[in-house]
């Protein structure tokens, strides 16, 4: 009975030993876990792609964030090995130096320092060649879009006038300069898990465009989910509550819509057409916030000329004149409401710390309207074409592939 338990024990004891030496040694351990049309998907590829993942999110390489980014990982190994089979098909290929150029680009390195890029990689653990691929895959698949697409791609005189025309009737308006971040709700439990675990990685300070070129489904991922300045017009009701919310440089809370779960990112805002930012000329008014004759005293202001210090209610209440102020010197919030007046209006009332505020506008510079311009126009139709166009390409070429992966 005794040897028997020691059998039982050693065999445990090896079966562990081995278990966990295949965990430590994750990246030299191969083991085919799929095909994509015949070509051969690896573990070690997988493993590779998911530490690239989180070295570009610039996240901890632990077990929890491996987990989140492991199924877009293998979404983009899937989608690489099919871009590269496409080309192959094509007969499209490209030359090294397109390659190193484009990396160069990518991560932001000199061509002449390849070799000290190759070093950084190779401390990091991260296999050279499998950087290459992913990059050649991207190159092969942009001339493939441009080979396939772009001679069919017109933008008509027509698209131009009726976009030209929306630009014009929104002139002075507020445009919004935003990224998404979209996950379609093709199973509605899993959508919205996969957008929970998107935004826990934002908060973890990783980069927006970054994320949403390795997780969005939007087309706008090719540009990091950037969609550029859109009209509030142009902008969805749910979307366009929430970049009101958010200041520049803020992300919004998962948005809910008809068909997706979407995360935004507001990049900046302005007044569309504007050749200079307005300069405001103001009259500043505060108190203490329990002042309760300052609402009365603001009843009284109507002009910049008023002798304030004669006016009923004024007592406790401060007043000066600030020339000449850029409308991004103010906080966003003030930004809102000042924006919106003319001279002579005055803005409501703001709340800080133990103060209230209000302020009189005296006299507005700049904000001149500038002519619209087609050519920008028409890059902007055909950039929104080719994206659309790409993402559905690729759509397709998945539908009718033989994707056959062993693991969920």
């Amino acid at each position: 009975m005794t040897c028997k338990k020691i059998e039982i024990f050693f065999k445990s004891f090896i079966f562990f030993f081995l278990f966990f030496s295949l965990i430590n040694s994750n990246d030299q351990f191969e083991l085919l876990i799929g095909t994509v049309d015949e070509q051969a998907v690896t573990s070690y590829e997988l493993n590779q792609r998911i530490k690239i993942l989180i070295n570009t999110l610039q996240l901890d390489d632990n077990i929890e964030n491996r987990d989140k980014v492991r199924e877009s990982a293998l979404d983009k190994l899937i989608e690489d090995k099919l871009k590269i089979s496409e080309a192959k098909k094509l007969e499209i290929s490209i030359q090294v130096e397109e390659l190193e150029s484009f990396l160069s680009q990518v991560f932001q390195f000199p061509v002449e320092k390849k070799k000290e890029f190759s070093q950084f990689l190779d401390q990091q653990g991260i296999d050279e060649d499998i950087v290459k691929e992913q990059a050649e895959a991207d190159l092969l698949w942009n001339k493939i879009i441009t080979q396939k697409f772009s001679g069919f791609i017109s933008v008509s005189q027509l698209e131009i006038e009726e976009e030209k025309n929306v630009y014009e009737k929104n002139q002075g308006s507020v445009q919004f300069n935003f990224s998404e971040i979209i996950i379609n709700k093709s199973d509605d439990k899993k959508s919205l898990k996969k957008i929970q675990q998107i935004k826990e990685l934002l908060s973890q300070n990783t980069n927006f465009s970054s994320v949403a070129s390795k997780f969005s489904n939007s087309p706008s991922s090719l540009q990091g989910g950037s969609m550029g300045w859109m009209f509030s017009s142009q902008i969805e009701n749910t979307t366009r509550k929430e970049l009101e919310k958010i200041s520049k440089g803020q992300i919004s809370e998962i948005i809910n819509t008809q068909n997706s779960y979407k995360i935004v990112r507001l990049n900046n805002k302005r007044i569309y057409g504007e050749k200079n930012k307005r300069n405001y000329t103001i009259m500043n008014f505060s108190s203490s916030k329990d002042n309760e004759n300052f609402i009365n005293f603001m009843r009284n202001v109507r002009t910049c000329d008023q002798k304030f210090k004669n006016s009923e209610f004024s007592e406790n209440v401060d007043f000066d004149k600030i020339e000449r102020i850029e409308i991004d010197d103010f906080s966003d919030y003030i930004q809102n409401d000042i924006s919106k007046r003319k001279i002579g209006e005055k803005t409501k009332i703001f709340n800080s710390a133990n103060k209230q505020f209000f302020f009189l506008v005296c006299n507005i510079f700049g904000g001149e309207i500038a002519q619209i311009d087609e050519k920008q126009i028409e890059n902007n139709i055909y950039n929104r074409k080719i994206r659309q166009l790409s993402r559905t390409h690729l759509n397709k070429i998945k539908k009718l592939a033989n994707i056959n992966i062993g693991i969920e």
